[in-house]
């Protein structure tokens, strides 16, 4: 529905979500909180959350962009090897999209395809801090949570009280998908090439006078 309806045609149906996520609030004790990873938010959702729980607060999380898209490639999203990316990827001509794409889907392969999605998500995420400036944002790097005191630092800030299972779960490797990741760098898969192609859909896009959010993580964090 996002990709060929505004958000006006799937609010009815998407208020779904508001009902599971009070379902999982009513079962949790006083001094829990509810918090979901979720990179559909920003797609679908948040327009009813919003709505709902205007106490939300919203974490905007990056991580260095031709790494991402390394990932992407390797996983085959945006690609007839993977049959499951349809079900969670928007298009990047969406009618929801907030910026325009360089082409039709059609005509770009799996590289731009990626590329141009991921920088709509970012457009979109500048968009929903536009259109909900009542709604706190924190914004960090992946990457800088590798350090212990940058995670407690963020937790200061949402309100949050670290424990010792904090500690504990800090640097564990949750989510394994190196037996999904398919190419190598012989493929056309090094993290230069990734930032090559970066850099040539940017300046596609600005000899189309698209706009390009400044906010995209372009630098490798040190």
């Amino acid at each position: 529905m996002i990709n060929t309806s505004n958000y006006t045609a799937s609010f009815s149906k998407i208020k779904l979500k508001n009902a599971a996520i009070k379902d999982r609030l009513l079962q949790l004790p006083d001094d829990k909180i509810y918090c979901e990873t979720n990179h559909i938010f920003i797609k679908t959702f948040f327009d009813v959350v919003a709505q709902e729980f205007p106490k939300v607060k919203v974490i905007i999380m990056r991580r260095y962009l031709p790494k991402v898209l390394k990932s992407f490639i390797e996983l085959g999203y945006f690609s007839e090897r993977n049959r499951h990316w349809k079900f969670w990827m928007s298009s990047p001509n969406a009618v929801t999209a907030t910026i325009p794409c360089i082409d039709v889907d059609q005509n770009l392969d799996q590289w731009d395809l990626s590329i141009a999605y991921l920088i709509d998500i970012e457009a979109r995420a500048k968009r929903f801090q536009k259109e909900y400036p009542e709604i706190n944002t924190y914004e960090v790097r992946l990457e800088a949570l590798n350090n212990f005191t940058n995670v407690e630092s963020l937790f200061e800030q949402l309100n949050i009280t670290s424990t010792d299972e904090t500690q504990k779960m800090f640097g564990q490797k949750i989510n394994q998908r190196e037996n999904k990741k398919k190419y190598s760098s012989e493929q056309g898969t090094s993290l230069s090439y990734c930032q090559e192609r970066i850099e040539k859909y940017i300046q596609n896009s600005h000899d189309l006078n698209i706009p390009i959010p400044n906010t995209l993580s372009l630098d490798y964090y040190i």
